[in-house]
This record gives structure tokens, C-alpha cells and sequence, in this order.
């Protein structure tokens, strides 16, 4: 009686698990939206931001990786090593890019700009910031803790409240964050290289910031069905213990 109850319990959970997880995915790219149109944000606090984001969700797949039940050739813990090499890797030529992305773009050298003074106490350039504007770090600190505890309630109730890495492969895992993180670079980085030409008008921030949601909110979506499919939404709750 009480394990038909527990799995009556887990199957309605798991069938609003994705309106949930999509909802707070919603809810946390909201904070971006909030600081441009509210605390005007710049250019490169929201790129930064998001190359934040992609380190979290690098950090996050690590364990993904390490519980894991799905067969593998090589073991978890190589392919984990592995990954957080290379994801690091990657991970910080995207954010030397985003540092050196003001200076790419129209080519222009902030320390030669109009009213250019000297560096502030974190080495940004006063009044040299160009359309780009100017990193606001406390704000950057404040999202990157909100986006960290988005992506770990995630990992919590997704990957194993409803035990997704009962047939998660460790191989197929490592190579899951690449496509999001891909697709999202460029979006986000094409984006960028507009809104810098028109200067930075806050509604062409506006318009990135929800085009990065929008493409977000699908590859998340994208994810939770194709978890869906290799674990049911009928799944019992003895099953899932199981792993069965």
C-alpha cells in the first residue's frame, strides 16, 4: 500500500518535473532582463554573465557524469578527468574571447577613447568603455549565486529526483553540454557584435537577453524529453530504487 503510494507520488512528480524545471529556468533568465531594463547593465556584464553560466553548468555535469549508470567503455572517473580538462579548456578561451570581445569590435582601443582616466581598483578603465560599457562585478556575483543554486535544484530534482542517471550514459553526459554551450556561444556572441553596432540601446540588450532564453528554454526542453524517453514517466517507485 505504502510503496503503491510512493510511486503514485513520484509518477505525478515526475510528470510536472519539466513545467517546474522550465518555469525556474524562466524565472532565473529573468534576472538579466531585470538588471538591463532596472539597474542598466551593460553589454559586458550580460556576456560575462553568461560565460559564467557555462562554467556552472560545466561544473554541475561533473557529477552527472560520476553517477552515471548507463554503460560506458572507459569508467566514469576517466571520463569525468577528462571533461573537466577539456570543458575547462574551453571554458576559459570562451571568457579570453569575451574579455577581448570590446576590442575586436569597430577595432577601437579603450585607452584612446574620449575621457579615458585611469584603471578603477578591479583594472576596468574609467570612462573608456565604449558600447560595451562597464563590468559591474557585484551584479555579476549576485546572478552567478542565483544561476549555481538554478543548476543544482536542477541536478537535485531532475538528473536524480527523477533518476535520469539510472540510464544516463558517462560518455553521452560529457558531450551533452557541449551542443547547449555551443549554440548558445554563438548566439549569444552574434548577438553581441549587433547590439555593440547599434551601441548598446537598451532594447537590442532587451531582445538578447530573450533570444538567449528562448534558445535556452529549447535545448532544456530538448533534454528533459529525450530523459523522458529513456526513463517513463510511469516508472514505479520500487523500479527506480531499483534501477530496473
Amino acid at each position: 500500500m505504502a510503496d503503491d503510494a510512493l510511486g503514485r507520488a513520484l509518477q505525478l512528480y515526475r510528470r510536472t518535473a519539466t513545467s517546474r524545471s522550465a518555469l525556474l529556468l524562466i524565472g532565473v533568465n529573468v534576472i538579466p532582463l531585470v538588471g538591463v531594463y532596472f539597474f542598466g547593465w551593460s553589454l559586458i556584464t550580460i556576456l560575462v554573465l553568461y560565460w559564467l553560466e557555462n562554467g556552472i553548468v560545466g561544473f554541475w555535469n561533473l557529477p552527472k557524469i560520476l553517477l552515471a549508470q548507463g554503460s560506458a567503455r572507459t569508467g566514469r572517473v576517466a571520463v569525468a578527468t577528462f571533461f573537466l580538462v577539456h570543458y575547462g579548456m574551453f571554458w576559459l578561451g570562451h571568457g579570453l574571447f569575451v574579455f577581448l570581445l570590446p576590442s575586436f569590435v569597430g577595432g577601437d582601443d579603450a585607452r584612446f577613447l574620449p575621457g579615458c582616466g585611469d584603471p578603477d581598483p578591479f583594472g576596468n578603465l574609467q570612462g573608456c568603455t565604449g558600447p560595451f560599457g562597464a563590468l559591474d562585478w557585484s551584479s555579476i556575483a549576485i546572478a552567478g549565486i542565483a544561476l549555481f543554486i538554478s543548476h543544482g535544484v536542477s541536478f537535485l530534482f531532475n538528473y536524480i529526483g527523477r533518476a535520469e542517471y539510472l540510464t544516463a550514459n558517462p560518455n553521452a553526459q560529457m558531450f551533452s553540454v557541449y551542443g547547449r554551450v555551443v549554440v548558445l556561444h554563438l548566439t549569444i556572441i552574434f548577438g553581441a557584435f549587433v547590439v555593440a553596432t547599434l551601441g548598446a540601446p537598451i532594447g537590442a540588450l532587451l531582445i538578447l537577453v530573450v533570444l538567449k532564453t528562448a534558445f535556452d528554454l529549447g535545448l532544456h526542453l530538448r533534454e528533459r524529453h529525450a530523459a523522458d524517453r529513456r526513463v517513463p514517466a510511469d516508472t514505479t517507485f520500487g523500479q527506480v530504487v531499483r534501477g530496473s
